[in-house]
């Protein structure tokens, strides 16, 4: 385990872009290139059916996600596709079609965000912000809720720890461990 540790690349610095490298080489590498293309092509077709939810779970922040990533390993230009989907996710957020946590809630969408922002054709720096507002406001509340990482608070402290640059996100993230240590189970 500590020569692992050792041996894993440092974290990226916050505000670098996030890289892929595909995972498989020599004879799985064309099936897997070939696979590739398919959802790439899947995405980017004219008649692609935009989904009625923005999450990062099966959602329109997932697939931009997805094809920002896959577009750009095979050196095609997506740029319009995913800020179709992000526009489609950021629309539905608005009408309040979402969950909580990270994967079914807001908080995947502002990731999304906030890893692709210097590559969208627009501002997005509003929506950012409200769900930066939302995701502070939720650590900072002594509510009860799930635990979960998936579909509850913890969702939101990863988001925090994305954010921590800033005091309010600091502080949020104090408010969720007083929270979680609150209602440890000891023995």
């Amino acid at each position: 385990c500590t020569a692992a540790a050792k041996a894993a690349p440092a974290r990226p610095e916050a505000g670098r872009a996030m890289g892929w490298e595909p995972l498989f080489a020599g004879a799985a590498a064309e099936p897997y290139r070939r696979y590739i293309e398919d959802v790439v092509d899947e995405l980017t077709a004219r008649d692609h059916q935009l989904t009625r939810n923005p999450t990062l779970w099966l959602g329109c922040a997932g697939e931009a996600l997805a094809l920002h990533h896959l577009g750009g390993f095979l050196a095609r230009e997506v740029a319009g596709p995913v800020a179709t989907l992000i526009e489609n996710a950021v629309a539905q957020l608005n009408d309040g079609v979402s969950g909580e946590g990270l994967f079914l809630g807001p908080v995947g969408v502002g990731l999304v965000l906030r890893w692709l922002e210097e590559d969208l054709p627009f501002d997005c720096s509003d929506a950012i912000q409200a769900i930066d507002d939302l995701v502070a406001a939720r650590l900072a509340s002594g509510a009860d809720g799930k635990y979960e990482l998936f579909a509850g608070r913890a969702g939101d402290a990863f988001y925090a720890l994305e954010r921590a640059t800033t005091p309010r996100f600091r502080a949020a993230l104090a408010s969720f461990l007083d929270w979680l240590e609150a209602r440890a189970v000891h023995g």
